[in-house]
């Protein structure tokens, strides 16, 4: 058995044009590309520093599968690297997550690279809080979920996560409703913002947040108490 806890990173080869799509909209493909290259290399960074210290076994698990090679040289030091399997986001999750279970973690939480509030110190908080609830889900401002922990398996959360409506407004609340069913025990952590849209990536770099997470900003939004920045 490894460590008890793990966590799950859910990345994309960085691709031109295959990633953050809504952001490439406004944006343009390359700019977005930038965005979030920023974003999952920034986040993966700092869980790399709680991996040493034992804080979490650390996996990736990416997209598309054939990439393997190009993630592991981008994204270095997984304890493990495990290809997305296909079908919707919530097989997706379920797929991974029996996978840490049947490597002998005790629990397992799961995000992305979309939200700068995934720091080690928000992920050992959802661990903490496994104590208290089987599940919990940090909400997104958008109506989904940046983070879910597990403190065992269910068959039959797998169900529920591949049955809901994905990129919806309604995302969390259909999970909530369905955790709810399922007369599982949850908690929540704060809200935090999705980096999806580029009315999401001017909100960030207008906030106090982006003081401790500072992304690249090619909408030139002036942070207080800092020039504006001469990109793009």
């Amino acid at each position: 058995m490894g460590k008890e806890k793990a966590l799950i990173v859910f990345a994309k080869a960085p691709r031109l044009g295959k990633v953050k799509t809504r952001l490439a909209v406004g944006l343009g493909e390359e700019a977005a590309l930038r965005v979030y290259r920023q974003l999952a290399e920034g986040i993966w960074a700092k869980l790399r520093v709680a991996q040493k210290q034992g804080a979490f076994s650390l996996w990736l698990c990416f997209d598309p599968p054939e990439m393997k090679s190009e993630i592991r040289s981008w994204l270095e030091g997984a304890d493990r690297y495990l290809p997305q399997i296909s079908g919707n986001l919530g097989s997706r999750l379920a797929s991974a997550l029996n996978s840490a279970f049947s490597d002998g973690h005790q629990q397992v939480a799961v995000i992305g690279t979309d939200s700068p509030a995934t720091t080690p110190e928000r992920i050992l908080e959802a661990f903490s809080m496994l104590g208290r609830g089987r599940i919990v889900l940090g909400p997104s401002l958008d109506g989904g979920f940046y983070l879910m922990a597990l403190a065992d398996p269910r068959p039959d959360l797998g169900n529920l996560l591949e049955e809901i409506p994905w990129s919806s407004p309604d995302t969390l609340a259909a999970l909530v409703g369905g955790v709810r069913c399922l007369d599982l025990r949850f908690e929540l952590l704060p809200y935090a913002r999705d980096i999806d849209t580029p009315e999401d990536l001017e909100a960030h770099c207008l906030s106090a947040e982006n003081a401790f997470s500072p992304l690249f900003n090619p909408l030139n939004c002036s942070i207080p108490g800092n020039p504006a920045p001469q990109n793009l």
